[in-house]
């Protein structure tokens, strides 16, 4: 309430400003106090009854002088708007840019709305949506979609906290009584009256009641349209609201009608028939006359019947409107039936069927073309599907071989990646089964060369405890001389389980090589083998004798026979034959 009288002392001192200076000088000393919906309604007020091109210059100027601010900017848009959408002639084309571009320039700054710039994204979308439904046929849903948008905007920031809450809440009542959705306009427009009290304006309280009135008509409740109706009379207060003078003896005047209470609604029509030729409404004018020709007639009173007949015939020459001359020409033809003139009454009726011919000519070549049109429209439309449902299949392709690739990219570096971990694992194992193998080598080297050592020590030995036999020698110890030495040249360590250890320790360091020995020459004897793996290892021949327990003498022997059995000269050490079964040379 208290925001309200502040609302209306600035708009009392807004009144009284008679300069620009003064304006900004207002305007300065109340920076602090929300004033959006008081300019809104003091320049509106300009536009609409006094100097539309006054009311821009001087919001223009304000916003030129004053510290910029997006609520004055939008407003001085929306006023451009209003003075080129408004008026009896307004130039939509030019209009209606204005609003759609402030819509969309205010939209990024959602985040950080405040109530006055809210309202203001509000009011050029119900001005777009308004100048939507004026402009043509098939717009109804564009207007509808802004008008839902809006309302759903106030209900997010609360319509308490909005300014213009009941203007916003009567557009939106308006246009679903144009869209003859009664019920639903009657909803916003009682939602709007909580709001009532906040709006300082006639204007819009005479658009409420005036379309609440309509919609209880419309609803057959014709007692409760007359009483809305009736508070809009108090409301015209000055002389440029004279406008509504006609307008609502007009509305009221349909409802007697429609009640039967004749006398009170020819006194009605009578001042709206008034009003609609001081403001040069001809058609309305005309339309009034036929109801009153109507009352008339249900009244009796023919003096009268032919008056209005008369006036209606006079100002239908100024209407366009052959639908309203073909229906006073069927009450002229049935008035001078009445008074008996039938000659006269055959004639204007002739006159009116020709009319009413013509009509139906016109109707059925526009309903025609509106199907001729609608058929376009269904062509476009389809063509426009077509157009869209192959975008949206090129899209769809698009996105298939886009997916494609992705997929087959991801699965290509999922599989190099697998590979390449894969190749990285065995080259471990690899590694790990090398570094096993050759730690396997280096200990069967170190085997094979401690075998070799044990039995250069044990010659040593040997060689020793001859020695130390032959300096103790005598005649008498000549048999057990001969028994121990012969006890020294056996080696004790050469066993089949011995020769295993020894064979598999060689199988490392020389892999393949009795594979391949017993491959090319299955006849050698495994005391030939041992000879021959004891002569890979470069062993003399001492010390082949004394791994093998045989003397010298016997190794010769062995060498002899085993050249002879391969068919090897005498002078060939096994050197080939090794390098065969070693892999060195092809078998």
């Amino acid at each position: 309430m208290l925001r309200f009288f502040r609302t209306l002392l600035f708009l009392f001192s807004l009144i009284s400003i008679q300069s620009k200076a003064q304006l900004v000088d207002y305007w300065h000393r109340n920076e602090a106090q929300p004033r959006m919906d008081s300019l809104l309604g003091i320049f509106q007020n300009k536009i609409l009854y006094v100097d539309s091109a006054e009311a821009l210059a001087e919001i223009r100027y304000l916003e030129k002088v004053t510290k910029p601010s997006l609520e004055l900017h939008y407003l001085a848009k929306f006023m451009e708007g209003c003075y080129y959408g408004g008026g009896l002639q307004p130039n939509i084309p030019k209009s209606l840019p204005i609003f759609l571009k402030a819509v969309r320039d205010i939209k990024p700054y959602s985040n950080k709305w405040t109530p006055e710039l809210a309202s203001m994204y509000v009011f050029h979308l119900q001005a777009a949506a308004s100048h939507y439904f004026m402009q043509e046929k098939g717009m109804e849903p564009q207007a509808q979609q802004l008008y839902i948008e809006s309302d759903s905007i106030y209900k997010k920031i609360g319509y308490d906290n909005a300014f213009g809450s009941f203007q916003v809440l009567v557009n939106i009542g308006d246009f679903y009584l144009r869209m003859k959705e009664y019920p639903v306009a009657l909803d916003y427009l009682q939602r709007a009256a909580k709001y009532m009290d906040k709006d300082p304006w006639n204007w819009y309280k005479i658009n409420y009641y005036n379309d609440v009135g309509l919609c209880l008509s419309r609803l057959q409740k014709h007692e409760d349209a007359i009483h809305a109706f009736e508070k809009i009379e108090p409301l015209i207060v000055r002389p440029r609201d004279s406008v509504w003078v006609g307008l609502l003896n007009g509305n009221i005047g349909e409802e007697y009608y429609t009640l039967g209470r004749l006398e009170e609604a020819e006194k009605c029509l009578l001042i709206d028939y008034q009003y609609s030729i001081r403001y040069k409404e001809i058609c309305s004018a005309v339309n009034t006359l036929r109801t009153l020709v109507e009352i008339s007639k249900k009244l009796h009173r023919l003096d009268k019947e032919k008056k209005y007949l008369d006036w209606g015939l006079y100002w239908s020459k100024s209407c366009n409107n052959r639908e309203y001359l073909y229906k006073l020409l069927q009450q002229h033809s049935a008035y001078l039936y009445e008074i008996k003139d039938y000659k006269k009454a055959l004639e204007v009726r002739i006159v009116a069927d020709s009319l009413a011919d013509s009509l139906s000519l016109a109707a059925q070549r526009r309903n025609i073309g509106e199907k001729a049109q609608a058929y376009e429209e269904k062509q476009k439309e389809a063509a426009l599907k077509i157009l869209e449902q192959e975008k949206e299949y090129a899209t769809l392709q698009r996105n298939f071989l886009l997916f494609a690739m992705l997929a087959i990219l991801v699965l290509a570096v999922f599989v190099f990646r697998t590979m390449r971990l894969n190749a990285q694992r065995q080259q471990g194992l690899l590694a790990l089964q090398q570094s096993q193998l050759e730690h396997e080598r280096q200990e069967a080297l170190l085997e094979l060369h401690s075998f070799r050592q044990n039995i250069n020590q044990k010659n040593k030995l040997i060689k020793h405890f001859q020695q130390e036999l032959l300096s103790l020698k005598s005649i008498q110890q000549q048999e057990d001389y001969d028994a121990a030495l012969q006890q020294l040249e056996e080696p004790s360590f050469v066993t089949q389980q011995d020769w295993v250890l020894f064979s598999k320790a060689f199988e490392k360091v020389h892999p393949s090589f009795l594979q391949n020995l017993q491959k090319k020459y299955p006849q050698v004897t495994p005391a030939e083998t041992r000879l021959l793996v004891l002569t890979k290892l470069q062993y003399s021949g001492k010390e082949i004798a004394s791994a093998l327990g045989v003397s010298l003498d016997a190794v010769h022997k062995s060498r002899y026979r085993l050249r002879k059995k391969l068919d090897l000269p005498e002078e060939d050490n096994f050197t080939n034959l090794i390098e065969e079964a070693s892999g060195l040379v092809q078998i």
